[in-house]
């Protein structure tokens, strides 16, 4: 899918369905995630017709390969097929509470259309990790999000900050590099935790909406 090109106003892509709302009598609007173009938004229209072909592919955190047209009113979804299967393991309410949580704070901080393989490939990597969500799952991703957007400071400087353990060292190492994190003890994820709460707080005008309900999931 990486190198697929635009052919007139149709082209296909790579896309992550972070949300859907339900408009008019059987369209559904997505907000996606795409490689090829970064977060755009798209209209699947008579996707919640009985019989639609796309009805039970056009869902939240869904990893998939559309079919997308062009025009003067923006994007419309043509096609659908699954790509990761992974992600059908997000059944569960502790699991999608976890993936929204995660989705909320990405479209926080990530407004406008821009292509970044490496966003998307975190992005992707986490909603797959949620289908077992744990405070380390988040903690990871939040740290992982803040290093890709220039938004976590240096580790010399993070521990001018607060002086982190090995572990905690050694874990925000992983995150930021995107590489799989160890056992962290309650103690240094809690310090990491505020560490990271702080440094989102520096950026968003107020507090995820998901966090308190993924919260009481995990």
């Amino acid at each position: 899918m990486r190198n697929t090109v635009p052919v007139g106003k149709s082209f296909l892509c790579e896309a992550l369905v972070l949300r859907t709302f339900d408009v008019g009598e059987a369209d559904r609007f997505c907000v996606l995630l795409t490689r090829e173009r970064g977060r755009i938004t798209a209209r699947a229209s008579g996707v919640r017709k009985p019989g639609s072909r796309l009805g039970g592919s056009i869902l939240p955190c869904r990893h998939l390969a559309l079919g997308l047209r062009e025009g003067s009113g923006g994007f419309f979804v043509a096609s659908a097929s699954p790509l990761e299967p992974r992600l059908d393991g997000l059944s569960s309410l502790a699991s999608f509470c976890a993936a929204q949580e995660g989705v909320e704070l990405f479209l926080a901080f990530v407004q406008h259309e821009e292509r970044d393989d490496a966003l998307f490939d975190a992005v992707l990597a986490f909603l797959s990790s949620c289908a077992s969500p744990s405070a380390s799952v988040m903690l990871s991703f939040e740290l992982r999000l803040l290093h890709l957007l220039g938004f976590l400071p240096a580790e010399e400087h993070i521990e001018e900050l607060r002086p982190l353990a090995a572990g905690a060292r050694a874990f925000l190492r992983a995150a930021r590099e995107g590489k799989p994190v160890g056992a962290l003890a309650q103690e240094e994820r809690e310090r990491l935790q505020e560490l990271c709460a702080s440094f989102i707080a520096d950026h968003l005008s107020g507090p995820l909406k998901a966090s308190t309900v993924a919260a009481t999931m995990v």
